[in-house]
């Protein structure tokens, strides 16, 4: 594996271009390598926009056109939704993206934050009491500078947490 890709993880990134840089590493280091077909194309998404009525974020809208394709990547617990599947949710609050598996929650973007080019993510569980879901922060960006945050699972667990040393990466 390359050192470089490796030490890019102590430095973080600085912008949206450093995060989709390293997520190409982290790619060709731990699946196949991202090619021009990986993602959705432009089409895709401004016919979601036009059927939803919303822009998409410009982070949002980068994921989609570097990777949104590769199930593989996407879709290996929970769902990315395809731009044909992307909705506002029921409550009209998110532009809701992704799916849990088995379909306990679904994460989204409050609706007021769509023109913000990385806004916070919400997570709102399928609950039986649809008067008790809520929108939870989940994220404060959709794409997070590095040293990673403890990535949340559920509120009783600490979450997710990377570490990095000699050339290995754990969690």
């Amino acid at each position: 594996m390359s050192s470089t890709w490796f030490k890019s993880l102590a430095v973080g990134t600085e912008s949206r271009g450093d995060a989709w840089q390293f997520i190409r590493g982290f790619v060709a280091n731990w699946a196949e390598p991202l090619g021009d077909d990986d993602g959705w194309t432009e089409a895709d998404l401004v016919a979601a926009e036009e059927r939803l009525g919303v822009q998409l974020p410009r982070t949002l809208r980068d994921g989609y056109l570097l990777c949104g394709r590769r199930r593989d990547l996407t879709r290996n617990h929970d769902v990315l939704l395809s731009p044909s599947e992307l909705h506002v949710d029921d409550s009209k609050e998110a532009l809701v993206f992704r799916h849990e598996n088995q379909g306990a929650a679904s994460w989204g973007i409050r609706l007021e934050t769509l023109g913000e080019e990385d806004p916070a993510v919400f997570i709102r569980a399928d609950l039986a009491d649809k008067t008790a879901e809520r929108c939870k922060g989940w994220l404060e960006r959709v794409c997070t500078r590095l040293p990673f945050p403890a990535y949340p699972l559920c509120e009783a667990e600490p979450g997710i947490r990377w570490f990095l040393r000699d050339d290995v990466l754990g969690a």
